[in-house]
């Protein structure tokens, strides 16, 4: 029980997380410069 607790719990920050990030460009040479941020 604990352990898929736990689980649920990392899924929701790792969602939070995703849903933080900016949105990948279309445009290449910018897509090369979010990689290196």
């Amino acid at each position: 029980q604990t352990a898929l607790e736990e689980v649920l719990t990392w899924l929701l920050s790792a969602e939070d997380s995703l849903q933080a990030q900016r949105k990948v460009s279309d445009d290449v040479e910018e897509v090369k410069e979010q990689f290196h941020t």
